[in-house]
């Protein structure tokens, strides 16, 4: 709708001949301009009426080739359409003589529009095929996610990978002797790391920062999300694709929390997650 004045502007002055672009004797082709915008609008209402038609018969996932060569043929069909029964109506209007030099030069013009239509709808669709990519890969990261839950297998991957079962973790004037399998999550907050149990107890620890207690954490079983969070793989509850591919992990604890990874973070949350699953199933 934003382009369609810009797009009439530019092809009613290029079309005449008054002195563009602002010359001496330039008018303002006012009436080439409102035919062209009304032309330039119902062609595209009829390509999306084409669009809407096909997503209900041909998808575009499936078959890009077969639903790309039929929507440019069917589109450029209600172009001709659309544009012929306009051209008659304001013939019709004005009492004008039919002109096959100015038809078939108007026709070029709306086919012009429905290709350049075509061409933006295509990139929405390749973008919607990315974006359904990145939503099968998250699907199948849950649904790995619910088997463990299912299997509990946790405890297989910590035997297989020789990890302690245990770490000691400092708290006030304690030092704590904590089963792993215990802890949900830890979160920075105030330059303090809290520590959350899968109870929904709160610990709060001695530590300012992460650096203090991610060398003593095993890697199969607990990853560092983002700045704020470090999460046990059994606590997520969820994983989600976001814009941008981002990720959203939503982790158990006293309550759920979102957690965002970013983009660059998601591809190595991933790995990490496929190299775990696989050794759980050893």
């Amino acid at each position: 709708m934003i382009f369609i004045p810009l797009f009439a502007f530019l092809t009613s002055n290029i079309m005449g001949d008054k002195g563009f672009p602002f010359g001496k004797n330039y008018q303002f082709p006012l009436r080439s301009f409102i035919f062209i915008s009304i032309y330039t609008y119902l062609i595209w209402q009829s390509n999306l009426f084409v669009y809407k038609w096909l997503d209900r018969r041909v998808n575009f996932h499936e078959m890009p080739q077969s639903r790309f060569i039929k929507q440019i043929f069917f589109c450029l069909i209600a172009a001709f359409i659309t544009f012929s029964a306009v051209y008659l109506i304001t013939l019709s209007i004005y009492s004008g003589k039919f002109n096959i030099n100015i038809y078939l030069y108007g026709l070029l013009i709306a086919f012009g529009i429905s290709i350049g239509i075509n061409t933006l709808y295509v990139f929405k669709y390749m973008q919607m095929a990315l974006f359904d990519n990145e939503q099968i890969k998250t699907q199948q990261l849950n649904e790995a996610l619910q088997k463990l839950r299912q299997n509990d297998k946790i405890k297989a991957a910590t035997a297989l990978s020789k990890t302690p079962e245990l770490i000691l973790i400092e708290a006030g004037n304690k030092i704590l002797n904590m089963q792993l399998s215990d802890i949900a999550y830890f979160f920075s907050s105030q330059g303090m790391v809290v520590l959350m149990k899968k109870d929904g107890q709160k610990l709060i620890t001695n530590y300012n920062s992460f650096k203090s207690i991610l060398d003593r954490l095993p890697a199969d079983i607990f990853f560092q999300l983002n700045r704020q969070f470090v999460v046990h793989i059994n606590s997520i509850k969820s994983v989600a694709h976001d814009t941008n591919k981002k990720l959203i992990v939503e982790i158990l604890g006293n309550a759920s929390e979102k957690v965002t990874i970013s983009r660059y973070r998601s591809a190595e949350f991933k790995i990490w997650f496929t190299k775990h699953q696989s050794l759980t199933n050893n």
